[in-house]
């Protein structure tokens, strides 16, 4: 098995991996990784979609509705008016949060850590195959050696002989 010096930590890897098992840098492309967390580690990312914007819009609209048709004018108190308008706009978000964080910090890595646990397992295979045929070619080499000490005694006693 070919085995080549990944470019960002000098480690030898495997040349048919797609990704460094140390560093994680990506061999094909040879991109580095984004090593700087985008958020605080441990929370999930949750992505804003046209759907989540279109929701806060919607609960908005709906909030104000709801303050005409209960009588809740704009000459409200301003906590009213604030607690209306965070509850229209929040509460979509949250939700979403929410969901995200059900489906784990790691959600968008799954398909590659999985990857990396395919390549790995590869790799494995592949070492044991290539034990097994060192071990078969050992054997092999074993046998004709003791051949050619067979052989080379034939010769001396034809020597001797002669």
């Amino acid at each position: 098995m070919a085995r080549i010096e990944c470019p960002e930590c000098e480690s030898v890897i495997p040349a048919e991996v797609t990704f460094c098992p140390e560093c994680g840098f990506a061999i094909k492309t040879g991109k580095v990784p984004d090593r700087s967390p985008a958020e605080p580690a441990g929370l999930p990312v949750v992505p804003l979609t046209m759907l989540d914007i279109t929701r806060s819009i919607v609960g908005r609209l709906l909030v104000g509705a709801g303050m005409l048709a209960t009588g809740i004018g704009f000459d409200a108190p301003p906590g009213v008016l604030l607690a209306l308008a965070v509850w229209g706009s929040a509460i979509p978000l949250y939700l979403k949060a929410r969901k995200a964080h059900r489906a784990g910090p790691l959600a968008g890595h799954r398909e590659l850590e999985e990857a990396v646990r395919k390549q790995l397992t590869a790799a494995r295979d592949a070492t044991e195959r290539q034990l097994a045929s060192v071990d078969l070619n050992a054997s092999r080499i074993a046998e004709l050696e003791e051949r050619i000490d067979f052989m080379e005694r034939l010769v001396a006693r034809e020597r001797e002989r002669s």
